[in-house]
């Protein structure tokens, strides 16, 4: 079992699904603390090839109105999973005039606005690739190509990024590192308190988190760090 304190996240909360590096330490309940470190980008601008580092996806996003929709595919059964306790560096949105920091930044507990953790995906040092989507405005063909990105999710044992809206779909697939450990050691939450929790040993390994679909935003409660 190898220890992971860093890692590539991708952030599904929103369709922009942008990347950064962090750092994760996990609460005796298993669930997981990330800290933002850099900024790296929109997924749709990275070059296939090998990340270089351990990625979790973040969330998931789902808008009625436009149809929208960004998400990870984990195959059934898939090892990785995690829940979100909180972190630091997540808002986004409204930007603070006085200290140029988005508002929610501080580190806290996080949810969407129904109250529901956010669930992380962990794969190991993947391989990026971008798969072939449609764009022909047909709300069908659509619907068939999130099919076919789910079925390749389950043969190819990857898990894939899908978004796109009722006209169109994209896809990104991450295979994971060959013989990877899908259960790593994460530091131990040096702050446990702040989300509930008593500061005793980590579990190895995480929570698994039940499938749902974010709402559009979250609702948390502001700590200072």
């Amino acid at each position: 079992m190898i220890e992971v304190s860093t890692v590539l996240v991708i952030d599904l909360r929103s369709r922009v699904m942008e990347a950064f590096t962090a750092s994760v330490t996990q609460l005796p309940s298993g669930r997981l603390v990330i800290r933002k470190g850099a900024e790296i980008g929109p997924l749709k601008d990275f070059p296939d090839g090998e990340l270089g580092f351990p990625v979790l996806t973040l969330g998931a996003y789902s808008a009625q109105s436009s149809c929208g929709f960004s998400g990870a595919i984990a195959p059934e059964y898939y090892a990785g999973q995690f829940v979100l306790a909180g972190g630091l560096g997540l808002g986004y949105g409204v930007v603070d005039p006085v200290t140029n920091k988005q508002k929610g930044d501080a580190l806290r507990p996080l949810t969407n606005k129904k109250g529901e953790s956010f669930s992380l995906t962990y794969v190991p040092e993947p391989t990026l690739r971008k798969l072939k989507g449609n764009s022909n405005s047909n709300f069908a063909t659509a619907n068939a190509a999130v099919a076919g990105f789910r079925l390749l999710a389950r043969l190819r044992q990857e898990v894939v990024i899908e978004e796109g809206q009722s006209d169109h779909a994209n896809a990104w697939s991450l295979k994971p590192k060959r013989g990877a450990d899908f259960h790593p050691q994460f530091p131990a939450e040096h702050r446990p308190e702040i989300f509930g929790e008593a500061s005793v040993s980590p579990m190895e390994g995480g929570e698994i988190s039940p499938p749902f679909v974010a709402d559009d935003g979250d609702e948390f409660v502001e700590v200072v760090e």
